[in-house]
């Protein structure tokens, strides 16, 4: 441990006492070091931390796909779900659920929020434990006892001024009572981003509700303990083959895809995840070579006060020892300074990421918490070790006499010539492959951001309307209130023109169909047409900027 002290404080005087040559590695291991470490955040965050659920290792989604259409993860219909749960073996249990806009009254002014309708077990497929109240029971997933809700916190701390005697009451959802019998725990966020639903309903699943080509639900199950991953779905295909055989007009060419929560939700950003960490990893590799590459040039001037040492008795393990301790000093302390670049680099990283549909998954996790920080501090010390190690590998090929008699400015010049040689051009080859991947990527996204989007978006305002159905049941009325309000909008002196579309474009929601053209045979199921649409008002493509060709 004295030894350890002793070579501590000749590298802390050491570092101080050569402030330019510590500025630029410290600069060089900061930035590498920074950018693995903020890298690592969001791979942590999104990849390898699981979701905060009970076994969530073992909770999956269950999609339709139809490779016919080029569709590998669609939602389900309400129909086919129910068959699905019925016939499955493989899971503990299977639930649905889907999200719809909510008319909230009562207790102060009208708001529209996010509600969903799931399926009773929902909660306890995810292990959830409500904060206050319960969750709901299977009877309630039936009409006439589904009249329940589970409020989030969110709402419940801000528009019920998180009053605990809640639970029991009645308010308006949609004009209709329901009863509040739980509160959802603080932390619970369902997908971990900035939506949150905030009313959670029972879902009736009676058969005669329910529609074969209603694709409508998003589903969740549990598997069983003993059950892999392949073997769910093969059982899951062979309930696909027979729902075909039995209901060929909707579920011909339609297949199951099985997928786990975590992998369902990074499947997207893997690719892109992978290519930022290779990039990080290759400027952390260039930083330790040049650092390395200061190292060695600083150490020609150091080759008499070496050979001193080793005249005075100091061993060399003991002097590659010292080297060693000073390269992983330097390089703890530029991975102190590296934490910093990577608070900054998540900070701007979190403001670039997109909202609503396209939204990152979890996150509101990426930052610097203790995995992280372990990572950091690893990787600093491997960092030492890396670029420490070629000037410490020098000492034993230093040759005493030689360097004593040439005042340190001759000995071993070849050798460590031909190294530094080395380095830099390792240090220009990698530095020349990030140029390059630079230059392609920032031309992608310069074609990107210069693609039309078929619209003209210039001085274009948007808002979300959902009609209670208690009040609009019928298409007429529903019909009315739209040409009533677009007619009020116009008449506003502040607006030019305006119209109205079911789905916003680029929203990332839609909806789809199958079709036919008159006068042509129908098409076999395997060949079936299938388009997205959308509804508008007559005046939509005018105000939209959208030409006619």
């Amino acid at each position: 441990m004295e030894t350890l002290l002793r070579d501590l404080h000749h590298a802390v005087r050491t570092i101080r006492n050569n402030p330019g040559f510590s500025a630029i590695a410290l600069i060089a291991l900061a930035l590498g070091i920074g950018a693995n470490t903020a890298i690592f955040s969001v791979i942590n965050a999104l990849i390898l931390r699981p979701p905060p659920f009970k076994d969530a290792d073992r909770i999956v989604y269950l999609w339709e796909t139809n490779p016919t259409i080029g569709l590998d993860r669609g939602i389900v219909s309400s129909a086919n779900f129910v068959d699905w749960r019925e016939q499955s073996s493989a899971f503990e249990q299977i639930s649905a659920w889907r999200t719809w806009f909510y008319r909230l009254s009562g207790d102060g002014e009208p708001e529209q929020v996010w509600g969903v309708r799931t399926s009773a077990n929902f909660f306890d497929l995810l292990g959830v434990e409500p904060s206050h109240g319960r969750t709901f029971l299977i009877g309630e997933e039936q009409a006439g006892s589904d009249q329940v809700v589970v409020l989030s916190h969110r709402i419940w701390s801000g528009r019920f001024a998180a009053d605990p005697n809640i639970v029991g009451r009645s308010i308006n959802i949609d004009d209709k009572p329901f009863t509040v019998i739980g509160i959802l725990p603080a932390d619970f966020n369902l997908f971990g981003g900035s939506r949150h639903y905030d009313l959670w309903m029972p879902f009736d699943f009676g058969r005669g509700q329910l529609g074969r080509d209603d694709y409508s639900l998003i589903v969740f199950a549990r598997l069983k303990r003993e059950i892999s991953l392949d073997r769910a779905q093969s059982e899951m295909n062979a309930i696909a083959e027979r729902l075909a055989q039995g209901y060929p007009t909707t579920n011909q060419n339609r297949g199951i895809k099985v997928i786990t929560l975590q992998e369902n939700q990074v499947l997207d950003l893997k690719p892109a995840l992978m290519i930022l960490l290779t990039a990080a990893g290759f400027v952390l590799l260039m930083a330790c070579v040049n650092v390395a590459n200061l190292l060695l040039a600083r150490g020609a001037t150091r080759q008499r006060e070496t050979a001193l040492k080793i005249a005075l008795g100091a061993s060399r393990g003991r002097l590659v020892r010292a080297l060693l301790t000073e390269s992983i000093l330097l390089s703890v302390i530029g991975g102190l300074l590296g934490l910093l670049v990577a608070q900054w680099g998540l900070d701007l990283l979190r403001a670039l990421l997109p909202t609503g549909a396209a939204e990152v998954p979890r996150a509101d996790w990426i930052g610097i918490d203790r995995s992280v920080l372990c990572f950091a501090i690893l990787i600093s010390i491997l960092t030492g070790i890396v670029f420490g190690l070629a000037p410490a590998l020098q000492v034993d090929r230093f040759e005493l006499n030689q360097a004593i008699k040439d005042n340190g400015i001759n000995s071993a010049v070849s050798t460590r010539r031909r190294l530094m040689d080395f380095f830099v051009v390792g240090e220009i080859a990698l530095a020349m492959i990030l140029l390059v991947g630079a230059g392609l990527m920032i031309r992608s996204f310069w074609k990107f951001i210069g693609v039309q989007p078929g619209f003209n978006p210039e001085n274009l305002l948007t808002m979300q309307l959902w009609l209670p159905e208690s009040r609009y049941a019928e298409p007429g009325a529903i019909a009315a209130f739209y040409r009533q309000a677009l007619d009020r909008i116009r008449q506003r002196p502040e607006i030019q023109s305006a119209t109205a579309v079911d789905f916003l474009p680029s929203s990332g929601w839609s909806d789809s169909t199958a079709f036919e053209i008159d006068g042509r045979a129908a098409p076999d199921p395997e060949q079936e047409s299938v388009v997205q649409y959308r509804v508008i008002d007559y005046d939509y493509f005018r105000v939209m900027g959208i030409p006619l060709i």
